[in-house]
């Protein structure tokens, strides 16, 4: 290339290495909203008493402790 072309070529570069940078920050938010619902998706299956997964199990058997005299007292707390 000659001189000419690489020193127009420069600003092209760089709107393209902007751009690159501001959809890898696009990117890696869209990734974090993503993870968010799948654990808002998560939390309201584990409501629905019809579904057979682990987080429905583990919260009917901690509600059938908590019925239970013995463990009444118990405090369980989910952290996500």
């Amino acid at each position: 290339m000659s001189a000419r072309t690489e020193r127009s070529a420069d600003p092209e570069v760089s709107k393209l290495q902007q751009h690159l940078q501001l959809l890898k920050k696009e990117y890696a938010k869209l990734q974090g909203h993503c993870a968010d619902l799948e654990k808002k998706v998560a939390l309201l299956s584990a409501h629905d008493s019809s579904a057979d997964t682990f987080a429905s199990r583990l919260i009917a058997s901690v509600a059938a402790l908590y019925k239970q005299n013995k463990y009444r007292c118990v405090d369980c707390r989910l952290l996500f």
